[in-house]
C-alpha cells in the first residue's frame, strides 16, 4: 500500500481513508497501517526541528491515527510512557490530537470532557481505538 513512504503521502492516504469517519479506528489499525504511522512519525521526528509541532500541524492524521495506535497496543493503564520518541513534547501532541479531531471532522467526544475519571486527552484517544488490546483478557 506505501510504496513509497512519505509523511506527506502518508498523511495524503490516511485523510483519504478517515473522510466520512467518525472515529479512527474505522481507518482499520491494521499491522501495516500501524507500523507505516510509526515510521512516517520516526521520519519526522528524524528530519524536522520541532517534530511535535509538525505533527499537530502539518499531520494531523497521521498524529491522530499514531496516537491511537499507541492506545490500543501499547495502554496499560499509562499512555505517555508508551511513546517511543521520548523527544515529543507531550504538552503539543494533547492539544494537536483534539486539534486534528476538528480538523478532520472525527468525534471529539467533547459532551464526555467533564465526566468523572474521564480524562481530557488520553480519553478521546482511547475512544477512538476502541477496547485497548491490554484489556482484552478483562
Amino acid at each position: 500500500m506505501w510504496d513509497e513512504l512519505t509523511p506527506r503521502s502518508m498523511e495524503s492516504e490516511l485523510r483519504v481513508r478517515l473522510r466520512g469517519c467518525r472515529l479512527v479506528l474505522e481507518v482499520g489499525l491494521d499491522d501495516e497501517t500501524v507500523t507505516s504511522t510509526a515510521a512516517a512519525v520516526h521520519m519526522v521526528v528524524g528530519t524536522e526541528d520541532y517534530p511535535s509541532q509538525s505533527l499537530a500541524s502539518r499531520y494531523p492524521a497521521i498524529l491522530a491515527t499514531y496516537l491511537v495506535a499507541v492506545g490500543v497496543y501499547r495502554y496499560d493503564g499509562d499512555f505517555w510512557t508508551h511513546l517511543p520518541h521520548p523527544e515529543l513534547d507531550q504538552a503539543v501532541l494533547k492539544q494537536g490530537f483534539l486539534t486534528a479531531l476538528r480538523k478532520l471532522d472525527l468525534e471529539t467526544f467533547a459532551d464526555l470532557d467533564e465526566r468523572e475519571g474521564w480524562h481530557r486527552f488520553v480519553g478521546p484517544i482511547l475512544a477512538h481505538g476502541g477496547i485497548p488490546r491490554h484489556s482484552l483478557g478483562d
